[in-house]
């Protein structure tokens, strides 16, 4: 016997919170707080309304088509068939794509103080200029650098330091850090076999869309 949902009698005050919140995208984590289930529940939820939006990034689920998926759920008799059979129906689960970008040889091996002069840092600003590969390669020579190179020294001669900026520096590290390495692995580099490859360039993986 399949193993029932646990808020299958609590959907009408499930509803009722749903109508009032100000939420009209709901994401993932919205879901698990709204119907105190975990993960992968969750994401059922938000497959089985077959309206999963992309916004910037992030999948979400409308506020109506949630409430829409609730409403079904109140109508029957038995919301686990229900959902179910609205699983069964509903679109594959969004996949997230990797995008690799070549990496040049000199550029294995990169410091705060050797990124190429397209990377401005200052103060309280980050700015990259080239186009899209350009500033994705940008992007995964900073995360390298930011490795093995958190030393405040390295700014010395690029900016005036003051201990305001010198936190605001270790904030922007550390945001970009937790952006680009939050548990050691969303930025990777590994040779692909199946994109040509000029010598001493290898591929940094970047992996794009939300981890929904």
């Amino acid at each position: 016997m399949a193993r029932r949902a646990p808020w299958r009698h609590d959907l009408h005050p499930i509803r009722e919170r749903a109508t009032r919140s100000k939420l009209e995208y709901w994401r993932r984590e919205d879901i698990e707080d709204l119907f105190k289930i975990k993960r992968e529940a969750a994401r059922n939820i938000m497959r089985a309304t077959a309206n999963i939006e992309n916004l910037g990034g992030v999948h979400v689920v409308s506020k109506y088509a949630l409430l829409d998926l609730i409403e079904r759920l109140i109508a029957d008799d038995n919301p686990d068939r229900v959902l179910a059979n609205m699983l069964d129906a509903a679109p594959p689960a969004p996949v997230t794509k990797p995008i690799k970008v070549p990496i040049p040889e000199q550029f294995k091996s990169v410091g705060l103080n050797e990124l190429p002069s397209n990377i401005v840092i200052e103060p309280g600003r980050l700015e990259i200029k080239g186009d899209a590969i350009v500033i994705l390669q940008s992007l995964a020579l900073l995360a390298r650098a930011l490795e093995g190179d958190l030393d405040f020294a390295q700014f010395s001669e690029r900016c005036n330091r003051t201990p305001e900026t010198d936190k605001k520096l270790f904030n922007l590290l550390g945001e970009l850090r937790q952006r680009f390495d939050p548990d050691g692995s969303p930025v990777e580099t590994s040779p692909t076999a199946s994109a040509p490859q000029q010598h001493g360039e290898e591929n940094v993986t970047f992996v794009t869309g939300s981890s929904w």
